[in-house]
Order: structure tokens, then sequence, then C-alpha cells
């Protein structure tokens, strides 16, 4: 969708809303006041979650510490809940220190190949 038309369309919606809506409220509720709530519709900034990652993984380990729940609200992740299956990186079976999930176990190392002979 074109922002200029996106824009427009939002501008309008709030002039609705606060003629339609707002002002009829305020005024049912509380009589004829000077100044009436202003209606705002805005779209959220969007961030790019790759550009994230990876500025995140360039300059966590030169020291920039960031809390977990920022990173968090801004890819949109909530918290998990206590026994929720999270993801952990390859090599890393405990997770992060504090971690209360437990491990699945790997699967067995014994070959299941099956060899085949010449008759």
């Amino acid at each position: 969708m074109r922002h200029d038309i996106e824009a427009s369309d939002a501008v309008q919606l709030a002039e609705t809303l606060e003629r339609d809506l707002a002002r009829p409220m305020v005024e049912l509720n509380h009589g004829p006041r000077d100044a009436y709530p202003a209606v705002r519709t805005e779209r959220p900034a969007e961030h790019d979650a790759e550009q994230t990652a990876s500025m995140l993984a360039r300059l966590v380990p030169l020291g920039l510490r960031v809390r977990e729940a920022d990173v968090r609200a801004r890819l949109g992740y909530g918290e998990p809940a206590d026994g929720d299956v999270v993801l952990r990186a390859p090599g890393n079976a405990a997770g992060p220190p504090g971690n209360k999930a437990t491990p699945r176990p790997r699967p067995s190392a014994t070959p299941t190949a099956t060899r085949w002979s010449a008759c």
C-alpha cells in the first residue's frame, strides 16, 4: 500500500472518530466542553529483525549490555512460561544459566543401517 494513501486514510479516520465518537461521548457524560480528546492513528515503527540480530551478534560480544526484555519486545516475542519448550542454540542443550527447562535426551548413537549382501 502506498504510504501517502495510508496516511490520508488515517487522518480521515481520526477526524471521523473524533466527530462521531469522542465528542458525543464526552458531551453525553460531561456536557459541552471547550476542548475534546483528540484521536490519533499511527503505525508502529517497523524493525528489521535480521538487522537487529546482526547488530546484537556483533555488539554483545564487544561488551554491549542489552536487556533481554528489550530485545524480545523489539522482535515481538513474549517471555516463555515455565514448562514451555524453548529453542536453544546448537551445542547449548542446557541453555543459559537459570533456564529451568530440562534438555531433551539425544537419540542413541547406535547405527541403524542395514547391510546388504550378495546372494
